[in-house]
C-alpha cells in the first residue's frame, strides 16, 4: 500500500515521543507546532487570536491552535512539554501574563497552569522576543555566539537579550522590553501608557497608520497610487512598497534606539533584525 510522504510523517509524529509543543501567541494570531529535538517542526497550525473580552475566550484561542495540530486522526501524539511564547510583560517563573499592552484580555492570567490543567504535561511561559532570541542562538543566525541582541517587528516590537547562551530576564522578568522604550516625546500615546514609545512609531499598524497619514502630504506617491486613493486599504504589508518620504527614517530610528539602548556590543555578539 503506497503512503504519501504527509500520511509517512504523520506516522512518525505518532511514534515520537520526544516531541515538544510549542506556541506562539501574538496579538493577532495563535501558530502552534510539535517540534524534535533538532529544532525541525513537524507539524503546525496557525488560528486566530482573541485578543480582547473574557480571559477564557483567549485560553480557547490557544487550544484551538494546539487541537488543530492533531486534527488529522483521533489520537494525540505524545509530547513532552508545552512551551509558549507570548507578549510581556509576564513572570516566566510563575507562567503569569500581567498586562501585555497588546493582549488586554490577560490581566495576571496565570496561562501556564491553564494549560497544564488541559493538557497534563509541564508548560513553560516567556516572552516571545526572548524565546526567538534562544531559538537563533540554538538554529539560527546566532548560533556560535555567547551574546546575542535580537529583535522582532510585529503587532509590537519586541526585544530579547542573551547573556552566556542563556536568557537575561532582570529582576522582574520584564528586561529587553525594547518596544517600549521612548524615542519621541511627542509621539502617540503607546497602548502601556506612556508616549512616542519604539512601538508607536516603528510596529506593524504603526507603519500603516503613519504611511496612511502621509498620503495626503504626498498625493503623487506610488503608495496612494496602490490603495486606489483609499488610505483606510493601506496595511503595514502594502506600505513596505510605497514611496512615502517617512518610512526608511522611521525603521532607521527604531533601530539606532534600540542599539543605543543597549549601550554597546557585547563582546563576541550578534545582533539580528
Amino acid at each position: 500500500m503506497h503512503h504519501s510522504s504527509t500520511d509517512e510523517s504523520r506516522v512518525r509524529i505518532e511514534r515520537d515521543t520526544e516531541l515538544i509543543l510549542g506556541v506562539d501567541i501574538g496579538g493577532t494570531k495563535v501558530a502552534a507546532g510539535l517540534v524534535d529535538g533538532q529544532g525541525v517542526i513537524r507539524e503546525q497550525s496557525r488560528t486566530p487570536m482573541v485578543s480582547a473580552g473574557d480571559p477564557a475566550e483567549g485560553l480557547s484561542s490557544v487550544s484551538a491552535a494546539i487541537d488543530a495540530l492533531f486534527s488529522h486522526s483521533g489520537e494525540s501524539p505524545e509530547f513532552g512539554a508545552i512551551g509558549i511564547c507570548a507578549p510581556g510583560p509576564l513572570n516566566p517563573l510563575t507562567g503569569v501574563i500581567i498586562n501585555p499592552p497588546n493582549l488586554p484580555i490577560w490581566q495576571n492570567y496565570p496561562l501556564a497552569d491553564e494549560l497544564r490543567k488541559l493538557y497534563k504535561v509541564n508548560v513553560r511561559i516567556d516572552n516571545d522576543a526572548n524565546a526567538a532570541a534562544l531559538a537563533e542562538a540554538k538554529w539560527g543566525a546566532g548560533r556560535g555566539y555567547r551574546n546575542i541582541f535580537y529583535a522582532t517587528i510585529g503587532t509590537g516590537v519586541g526585544t530579547g537579550i542573551l547573556f552566556d547562551g542563556k536568557i537575561y530576564h532582570g529582576r522582574t522578568g520584564a528586561a529587553g522590553e525594547g518596544g517600549h522604550i521612548g524615542v519621541d516625546i511627542h509621539g502617540p500615546i503607546c497602548n502601556c501608557g506612556k508616549r512616542g514609545c519604539i512601538e508607536t512609531m516603528a510596529a506593524g499598524p504603526a507603519i500603516a497608520r503613519r504611511a496612511r497619514q502621509k498620503i495626503s502630504a504626498f498625493p503623487r506617491s506610488l503608495l496612494k497610487e496602490m490603495s486606489g486613493g483609499d488610505p483606510q486599504t493601506v496595511t503595514s504589508r502594502r506600505s513596505t512598497w510605497g514611496r512615502t518620504h517617512d518610512f526608511h527614517g522611521t525603521r532607521r530610528r527604531a533601530k539606532n534606539a534600540l542599539c543605543h539602548a543597549s549601550k554597546e556590543k557585547p563582546p563576541n555578539g550578534a545582533v539580528a533584525m
